[in-house]
């Protein structure tokens, strides 16, 4: 997990610097290509055609579910 959220801050670094004054700072981990926070439409129609490549039935807002239940 650390890898991959330390490979994720330099793809964001990236995006920032690609973006520049577009940019805009809310201290997010996981944000759009100039730093405001993601649109849940946008998540779910991104979610949706990865889900069935892998063929899963699950929702994109069940994984948050799956998520807590394997603490």
């Amino acid at each position: 997990m650390v890898k991959a959220l330390t490979e994720h801050r330099e793809r964001q670094a990236q995006e920032r610097a690609a973006a520049g004054m577009r940019w805009k700072e809310h201290g997010l981990v996981f944000t759009s290509r100039i730093g405001t926070p993601r649109e849940p439409d946008n998540l779910r129609r991104s979610w949706d055609p990865l889900r069935k490549r892998l063929g899963l039935e699950i929702r994109f807002h069940d994984l948050r579910h799956s998520a807590v239940s394997l603490r």
